[in-house]
């Protein structure tokens, strides 16, 4: 079982929206029925594989992580060994005896099914705190940089440029980094985070555009980028 859970401000309070991944059901509705209990968490969706587990982990703004160990393909251990950026882990399983192995992942609690409504109020209270100074930092996504992961601020991208079916990545640095993913899956990832098409060949990030001037984006970190006229609405319309 895995359960994200990201946060978005309502009002002054913080709630938490929360996703569960399972490969049994009946786990996945006892898990909601405790979980309506606490009023400041939103259900946004449910899956079974961890292939879905991890399409959730790679668009990061993930706070939360109750993981299951034994799975089909993927064991939980292997899952997060798999994802080291992963958000704070609180492994959820009927098998008490990878505990040791679970702490030394750095997880954060670690609960044995059935879960009782006050064991898992416990492990929300001590962890929550960690969700609310969250709140202030600066979100991070994983890149695949040739064999590992790169960690990276989306606000510390200001263009990616297509390169066949790799990407490079131009960082207000002034560096340039090259990655394993698709400029269209980019595209995908980082609309969230205000990333535009300026051209069928770059994206941009639209905090990062400093003037438009003859088809061309000058951008904060110096680069300069061209700007399709297919797409020069959308990027007007944006820093309008």
């Amino acid at each position: 079982m895995i359960v994200f859970i990201l946060k978005f401000a309502c009002g002054e309070r913080m709630t938490y929206r929360y996703a569960i991944i399972d490969d049994e059901h009946p786990a996945i509705v006892a898990l909601k029925v405790l979980m309506q209990k606490h009023e400041r968490f939103k259900l946004v969706g449910t899956g079974s594989s961890s292939e879905q587990a991890q399409a959730l982990l790679s668009q990061g703004q993930i706070d939360l992580l109750f993981l299951d160990i034994e799975m089909p393909q993927m064991s939980g251990l292997d899952l997060l060994r798999a994802h080291p950026e992963a958000p704070v882990t609180i492994f959820v399983t009927a098998h008490p005896i990878y505990a040791l192995e679970a702490f030394e992942l750095g997880v954060r609690d670690y609960l044995t099914k059935p879960v009782s409504p006050e064991r898992l109020e416990a492990a929300i209270q001590q962890v929550e705190p960690l969700l609310a100074n969250a709140a202030d930092t600066p979100a991070m996504l994983a890149f695949k940089d040739g064999h590992a992961r790169r960690l990276l601020a989306p606000q510390s991208i200001d263009a990616i440029e297509a390169q066949g079916n790799l990407s490079l990545l131009h960082l207000r640095t002034g560096e340039a980094c090259l990655v394993s993913e698709s400029l269209s899956s980019l595209e995908q990832r980082l609309e969230p985070f205000g990333f535009l098409r300026a051209h069928r060949s770059f994206l941009v990030n639209r905090a990062a555009i400093s003037s438009i001037a003859s088809g061309m984006l000058a951008m904060a970190g110096g680069k300069s980028v061209p700007l399709g006229r297919r797409f020069r609405p959308v990027i007007q319309a944006a820093l309008a």
